[in-house]
């Protein structure tokens, strides 16, 4: 290393190499709490940004559901947070009048949850015409409205399983001539 002609001698004293900072920066006993506690703080943040992020590496990794699943059911925690009402298919549906009831229709439908992974349930919006193609009214269902009771809604849509349900609704039905079901 070439001296500098303006270094002064106490300066020449203190021209350490980057060894001697390091081994002097601090004893071995004292940086293993503080590389732990950073290696704790990078895996934290690791496992966060996994479980925000679980719908997407669920879709890419769909062998990594079972094990998902379980440690939902530990932790008392939903595996999917958000869904995709495009990826759900309505296989099957009717509007008609309830058979028992007078002035009463009776909904059905079949979906099919075309996603890699189980999704929540979507909401249900039936919506009635008549013969002029006019609104003659509409209603929303939640999963819990239109759920059978065997069916648990924080399980989520199982994967290519259709689910059927089905619902009654009251008030003037003679003149629904159509319908329309939209998943959201």
């Amino acid at each position: 290393m070439a001296e500098s002609p303006r270094m002064s001698p106490e300066a020449k004293r203190l021209n350490l190499t980057a060894e001697d900072l390091i081994a002097a920066a601090a004893p071995p006993g004292r940086r293993l709490p503080w590389a732990g506690a950073g290696l704790l703080a990078l895996l934290l943040l690791l496992a966060q940004l996994v479980w925000f992020n679980r719908d997407p590496i669920l879709r890419a990794h769909p062998a990594w559901l079972p094990h998902v699943q379980q440690l939902c059911e530990r932790l008392n925690c939903s595996v999917t947070r958000r869904h995709n009402a495009r990826a759900i298919r309505l296989i099957d549906r009717d509007v008609r009048r309830h058979p028992r009831y007078t002035g009463a229709l009776l909904a059905q439908a079949t979906m099919l949850n075309e996603l890699a992974v189980p999704q929540p349930y979507p909401r249900v919006q039936l919506t009635l015409f008549d013969t002029a193609g006019a609104l003659l009214g509409y209603r929303n269902f939640a999963p819990a409205d239109y759920l059978a009771a065997g069916l648990d809604p924080a399980r989520g849509m199982p994967v290519d399983t259709p689910v059927a349900f089905e619902f009654a609704l009251s008030g003037p039905s003679a003149a629904v001539v159509s319908f329309e079901f939209r998943l959201w």
